[in-house]
C-alpha cells in the first residue's frame, strides 16, 4: 500500500471512506440484514470531519447492520459529537494506545464492530502540493474496518475504526494505517473467542500487499456530495 514516490503528510489520519455498494451487494456478502435500509445511500466519499453516519454490523448484532456515527465518544455520554471531536478527534484510534486507555480497551473488548466499506483516501505531500489517493481492495469490492463503539445515553452508537502507526521509509512520516479484517474472521472478531493479544495483532487483519492504490481527483477534499467520477484515477494503479 505504500507509494513508491512522494511523501505523506505528517499525522496523516484516516478522514475519508467511500461505500459504493447497494443494499443487496452488502446484505449478501456479509450475510446480514439493514435495520432501516431506506436510510442508506451509497456515498463515493463519506466525510468524517463532518458528522458522517456509517453502516456497521455489531458484537451484539451480528446479523444486523445498522448506522453508527463514526468518531466514537465514551460511554453513554451526554453532550454533543463536534466539541468531543474537536478536542481528541477519535475517528481513528490507534491499536497501540488501547493498552493505555481503559475506556477504548473496555470497548476493544466488549464491542466490537464491522465499519463496511468499499474504499478509503489518504493524502500524499509531494512537490509542495498534496494529493489524494484511493485505497480499495485486490480481491473483495466490499470489506469491513475493525471498529470499536459505544453507545451514547440517548441509544445512539459512535464508532472509531482501528489503525496502525506505519513510518513511510522514505522520510520517516507517519501515517495510520486502517486494519481491515479478513473475510474469514468477520464472525470471530465480532465473537468471544480471540484473546486481547490476537486482537491487537495483525493476525486477523488483511496484509498491505493485497490493497490497490491509485491517485485521484483533488475534488475529494471538497465539502460537497461528490459523484462516482470522483474515484476515477488520475494515473496508473500504483499496485
Amino acid at each position: 500500500m505504500y507509494i513508491k514516490y512522494g511523501y505523506i503528510n505528517f499525522r496523516n489520519m484516516l478522514t475519508r471512506i467511500s461505500n459504493i455498494a447497494s443494499v443487496p451487494e452488502i446484505e449478501l456478502a456479509l450475510n446480514a440484514k439493514f435495520d432501516h435500509n431506506f436510510l442508506y445511500a451509497p456515498k463515493a466519499v463519506i466525510n468524517g470531519l463532518k458528522e458522517s453516519s456509517m453502516a456497521i454490523i455489531t458484537t451484539n448484532a451480528p446479523r444486523r447492520i445498522q448506522f453508527g456515527i463514526w468518531g466514537i465518544l465514551p460511554e453513554n455520554y451526554e453532550d454533543s459529537w463536534k466539541p468531543f471531536q474537536a478536542t481528541y478527534n477519535s475517528l481513528n484510534t490507534e491499536k497501540e494506545t488501547l493498552k493505555h486507555s481503559l475506556w477504548l480497551r473496555d470497548a476493544l473488548l466488549h464491542r466490537r464492530c464491522l465499519v463496511i466499506a468499499t474504499g478509503f483516501f489518504i493524502s500524499i505531500l509531494n512537490n509542495h502540493s498534496l494529493y489524494p489517493y484511493y485505497v480499495s481492495a485486490k480481491h473483495q469490492n466490499i470489506f469491513c474496518f475493525a471498529g470499536i463503539y459505544n453507545i451514547l445515553a440517548d441509544g445512539f452508537i459512535t464508532f472509531s475504526i482501528l489503525t496502525h502507526t506505519a513510518t513511510h521509509t522514505e522520510n520517516s512520516m507517519e501515517t495510520s494505517i486502517p486494519a481491515i479484517i479478513k473475510e474469514e474472521h468477520y464472525s470471530g472478531f465480532l465473537g468471544k473467542d480471540f484473546s486481547f493479544d490476537t486482537l491487537m495483532s495483525k493476525e486477523l487483519e488483511v496484509d498491505e500487499t493485497d490493497l490497490i492504490t491509485y491517485q485521484v481527483s483533488k475534488e475529494v477534499f471538497k465539502n460537497k456530495k461528490h459523484s462516482l467520477d470522483v474515484l476515477l484515477p488520475q494515473f496508473n494503479p500504483c499496485y
